[in-house]
């Protein structure tokens, strides 16, 4: 069920990703942020990141589509382990996109930008935050 988990997420960050850099290297947003030449600096970073999150993805995908009842067991624990071993290689991949992100594009920005850490769990549940309230508040 994680690598389900893991290509849910990547897919969300992706989808993310893609209005992020339409704003972040268009004409408009920061024109006088940066010169063009640091811009496309940048912007070839950011996309090398998506690329290499995107393609990972994919294949987690495939790997996921696979019709694992037809396999003889070796081979459904062969693919078990390159399951497991592709979406740690794409939580690695969305944890550096995120870093791209706030280390080397919104730090260089007039004004301060930041976005959430990244976290390889996800969001922090509310039912977790809950834990200062009072035990007779119901959530």
């Amino acid at each position: 069920m994680k690598g389900y988990y893991r290509l849910f997420q990547s897919r969300q960050i992706l989808s993310h990703s893609y209005p992020f850099a339409y704003y972040m290297f268009g004409e408009e947003l920061v024109e006088n942020e940066m010169t063009q030449r640091e811009r496309e600096i940048k912007q070839n970073l950011f996309e090398d990141q998506q690329q290499q999150l995107e393609t990972n993805t994919e294949r987690l995908s495939m790997f996921l589509e696979t019709p694992f009842d037809e396999f003889a067991e070796n081979k459904v624990v062969e693919m078990r382990l390159k399951i497991i071993t592709l979406s740690a290689v794409i939580d690695n991949f969305c944890k550096k996109l995120y870093e791209c992100i706030d280390n080397d594009l919104l730090v260089h920005l007039r004004f301060n930008h930041t976005i959430s850490p990244y976290q390889s769990s996800g969001a922090v549940k509310a039912s977790e935050l809950a834990g200062d309230f009072p035990k007779d508040v119901n959530f």
